[in-house]
């Protein structure tokens, strides 16, 4: 397997022969360090060895969450794809501002190795920090930490700073598009899996290629289900075809758009609402985190509710707010009722705990 990787690997201005990585590991572990670079070189050391299989937690995208054994080359095959679909090059410098316990963190190490990109490796953070390198090639992120550097004009030059970047583990929401407009950086939200091993589609979120469809990488192909589910072939990462929960549109055997989660559709009174569609075109009037919700109905089954995060708003704010949506929702459409919660939860990776919110307000 060493054939695949460079023979130098590089990180944070260090340049380590292949041949003297895990030595080069094993010493920076024994030493005082913080626990951060531990899981990290304590990865590397775990990728270069000569087991063919490592052992990740899955994301729960197509089934519940579970321990799965990945085989390497797999992830190296994904690592091909990335490389290429980017055009990366030997020696850019990669920002890793991501956890290594997570697949996108594993990868892009893994990207480094095979690619012999520069790894600028830093503590993850909800505000990610460049240092003294100013500038790199590529870096990749999940919303949350692309939301907090948009907050001062520190964060942005940051931003400004990467070339190319990808941003997973959640959904890039409007108002995230729109700030990115503005940004230097070839910005992309990503779609994957644990495991698909990251990223097997990408969408321009800004720019000349700006686009609502995902493309996919190279040696995947994509279908439906009847149900319109997005299913996932691809043999040089997993072994079965994938079923996934996600409802979306396609375009073409190349591209796809998501509409929403099978397992969050709303059923009232016969009429199938997908949440995730409808929040795209109210979150022009919502200014804090909301979501739509159901709340139990005797006659309906559920009932739409519209969940708004912080104090409730004054009356008159509230009304004006329900005109302003009946001017673009349908009767199906329109939520019936306007609920508040001081603070929406989350499953991890900014994502909004749906489950937990129907029962809180139910």
């Amino acid at each position: 397997m060493n054939s695949d990787f460079s023979t130098v690997f590089k990180i944070n201005g260090q340049e380590v022969a292949l041949s003297n990585l895990a030595d080069h590991c094993t010493g920076i572990i024994n030493t005082t360090v913080q626990d951060w670079e531990k899981q990290l070189y304590g990865f590397i050391l775990e990728f270069i060895n000569p087991e063919p299989y490592i052992v990740v937690q899955t994301s729960g995208s197509t089934s519940v969450p579970k321990e799965i054994s990945i085989e390497k080359q797999k992830m190296i095959a994904s690592a091909r794809m990335t490389l290429a679909f980017l055009d990366l090059k030997s020696n850019d410098r990669a920002l890793l501002c991501l956890p290594v316990t997570y697949i996108a963190g594993k990868m892009m190490v893994v990207r480094a190795l095979v690619g012999g990109l520069h790894l600028i490796a830093t503590e993850s953070t909800g505000t990610p920090a460049l240092g003294e390198v100013k500038e790199v090639e590529f870096a990749a992120m999940v919303p949350m930490q692309v939301h907090n550097l948009m907050k001062t004009a520190a964060g942005r030059s940051i931003l400004d700073g990467i070339k190319k970047l990808i941003i997973g583990g959640g959904p890039v929401d409007q108002k995230q598009e729109r700030q990115l407009n503005d940004r230097l950086c070839e910005a992309f939200s990503t779609y994957g899996m644990t495991e698909t091993l990251s990223h097997i589609a990408m969408r321009r979120l800004n720019g000349a290629g700006k686009s609502d469809y995902y493309s996919i990488l190279p040696g995947i192909e994509i279908g439906q289900t009847e149900e319109s589910c997005l299913t996932i072939d691809a043999p040089h990462l997993v072994e079965e075809k994938l079923i996934t929960n996600d409802v979306v549109e396609l375009l073409s055997k190349e591209q796809f758009k998501i509409i929403g989660r099978k397992d969050n559709i709303i059923n009232s009174g016969g009429v199938k609402v997908m949440p995730e569609k409808l929040e795209k075109q109210i979150g022009q009037f919502i200014s804090s985190g909301f979501v739509l919700s159901s709340i139990p109905d005797d006659r309906l089954g559920e009932r739409l509710v519209l969940v708004i995060e912080g104090e409730p708003l004054p009356n008159e704010r509230e009304e004006k707010l329900i005109e302003l949506l009946r001017g673009i929702l349908n009767k199906y459409e329109m939520p019936r009722k306007i609920c508040y919660l001081r603070q929406l939860p989350e499953v991890g990776n900014n994502k909004i705990d749906r489950k937990e919110i129907k029962r809180l307000i139910k």
